[in-house]
């Protein structure tokens, strides 16, 4: 047991640094997406319009996450043939579930995004770390202590205060059908979360290394997205050239315009980065911090808005403060609060002790880093005062012998 929770514990530096380097290409990742869609270029029909590509640019994700195999490849040749990490060919045909969701989950919120406004979108999504926790408990029989509900809650609450921004400064839009855009919402963040409990299964009960996870899931988003997704959205009825989206368009607009080439370069880069370093959080924390990311990136991009208004671009890009922005910065404050509170950072009981023999049935409770540190105190307290005990023993059986 001790050995079990000395090894986990190791994972706290490189969890807060593998969590900072998710957020920020993560940030990036969108910001680059968003601009992409803000640039225009000449397409195949000869007319300059907008790039609004988003099958062209799921695929470019997916491609993205595949780059992470030819990563491990390479890391492998560098190492020792007998530490090498070998991988069951079974698992990588269990990837395409996680594949799956990931398509499935991302189709349901943009759906559900044509049908309500940004910010009910955005207020929604923070319900995915909700998701994951329940889910958690039902697939990987893993219940989490009292705290760490709190804290979950408390990063609901961040986001209800993030969401309410948009709809007081949008004057309470509500979407042309916000029903059934809520449906879909939520429905994409239980997919959501079914990915990432997944993913945590794979690799803590498969052994399944982590840049493996990413690439097949990258692989299989691939064909899946290339067999399906690029062939019904050329059969539906649009605007990009007589179709809903038309991928070899997009390839052209590429050729035909440089800046667009080096955002979608950098949308690549950024997405890689993003989606190993998510994998990563998983595997050395759990998939409920993978959820805790998604709700910190909303509050990085409207920090980064900010520095970009006001200190790089004196006004023209970027995002002002407006009278609602209090809303944001407090639920900026509540959602570090949150993962305080989950982390264990806040509150410490009695009760939480009791779980270490408990952790053996339910190892993602040792993989709180402040936790693990209070339960191996606990440990270390506890050895201490059994050497005191054996010790007083010791000196007591030669005086009854002398009885």
């Amino acid at each position: 047991m001790g050995g079990n929770l000395a090894e986990k514990n190791q994972c706290d530096l490189r969890s807060a640094i593998t969590f900072t380097l998710g957020l920020i290409f993560g940030t990036f990742a969108i910001l680059t997406s968003k601009l992409l869609y803000e640039m225009h270029a000449i397409g195949s029909d000869g007319t300059y319009k907008p790039y609004e590509k988003p099958v062209t640019t799921v695929l470019v994700m997916f491609s993205a996450m595949f780059f992470a195999l030819p990563i491990y490849w390479v890391q492998q040749l560098f190492t020792n043939p007998s530490a090498r990490e070998k991988v069951d060919p079974k698992v990588l045909f269990k990837l395409i579930v996680p594949s799956t969701f990931d398509m499935l989950g991302t189709a349901l919120s943009q759906a559900g995004l044509l049908y309500t406004t940004a910010s009910m979108f955005q207020l929604l999504r923070g319900s995915v770390i909700i998701a994951t926790a329940v889910l958690k408990i039902i697939v990987l029989q893993q219940r989490l202590t009292n705290y760490m509900w709190i804290g979950v809650g408390v990063n609901v609450l961040a986001m209800v205060f993030v969401g309410a921004t948009g709809f007081l400064e949008t004057g309470a839009a509500v979407g042309s059908n916000p029903k059934l855009g809520i449906i879909l919402i939520l429905a994409s963040c239980v997919v959501q979360g079914g990915q990432y409990i997944y993913e945590e299964q794979i690799m803590s009960q498969d052994k399944c290394v982590p840049l493996v996870v990413i690439g097949m899931e990258g692989f299989w988003g691939l064909i899946t997205t290339t067999l399906i997704a690029v062939p019904i959205a050329y059969i539906i009825p649009g605007t990009d050239c007589g179709s809903f989206e038309n991928v070899y368009d997009s390839w052209v607009m590429w050729r035909n315009d440089g800046n667009i080439r080096l955002m979608v370069f950098c949308f690549f880069v950024s997405i890689t980065v993003y989606n190993v370093m998510t994998v990563y959080i998983t595997l050395f924390l759990s998939s409920v911090w993978h959820a805790i990311l998604d709700n910190f990136r909303p509050i990085s991009i409207w920090g980064l808005d900010l520095f970009i208004f006001y200190c790089l671009t004196a006004g023209k890009y970027g995002e002002a403060w407006s009278q609602y922005s209090f809303f944001q910065f407090f639920g900026m404050l509540l959602l570090f609060l949150g993962t305080a509170i989950y982390n264990g950072s806040c509150f410490k009981s009695q009760e939480d002790y009791s779980l270490l023999e408990g952790s053996k049935k339910s190892p993602g409770l040792t993989k709180s880093p402040l936790l693990l540190n209070n339960i191996l105190d606990k440990v270390e307290q506890e050895y201490l005062r059994s050497l005191d005990d054996q010790k007083g023993d010791v000196e007591m059986k030669p005086r009854l012998s002398s009885m």
